[in-house]
C-alpha cells in the first residue's frame, strides 16, 4: 500500500524549511522576551518535542525533489506538520514584532 504523499513547489519546501530552520533561534528568544506568556504555554510542549527531537532533521529528511516538473514529494503526515510548525515559526515572529498578541484580534487568538 503507498504511503499519501504531497507534492508541492520546491519555493514552498523551501520555505517551510527556513521555517523550521528558524524555530528554535525564535521560540528562544521568545522565552526571553516573553517569559511565562501565552504563547509559551499554547506551544510549549510541541515546541520542547521539536527541539529534544531533531524533528526538522526527521521531517526534512523525508522530502525528495522531482526533477520534472520541479516539485518536492513528502508523506502528506510531514507536510502537514511542516506546515503547522512553519504556522507556529509565523505567529511567533508576529508576536515578537507586535507585543504581547501580535497582529491578531483577542477572537483569532481564542481559536
Amino acid at each position: 500500500m503507498a504511503k499519501n504523499m504531497a507534492h508541492i513547489s520546491c519555493d514552498e519546501y523551501e520555505k517551510l524549511k527556513q521555517s523550521l530552520g528558524g524555530l528554535g533561534w525564535l521560540w528562544q528568544s521568545y522565552q526571553r522576551e516573553r517569559p511565562n506568556d501565552w504563547y509559551e504555554f499554547k506551544y510549549q510542549t510541541v515546541l520542547r518535542n521539536f527541539l529534544a527531537n531533531d524533528v526538522e532533521g526527521q521531517l526534512t529528511s523525508q522530502a525528495h525533489y522531482k526533477r520534472f516538473p520541479k516539485r518536492v514529494k513528502l508523506p502528506e503526515r510531514a507536510y502537514r506538520e511542516m506546515k503547522e510548525l512553519s504556522e507556529i515559526y509565523e505567529e511567533l515572529q508576529d508576536v515578537l514584532e507586535h507585543p504581547p498578541y501580535g497582529t491578531k484580534s483577542l477572537s483569532e487568538l481564542l481559536r
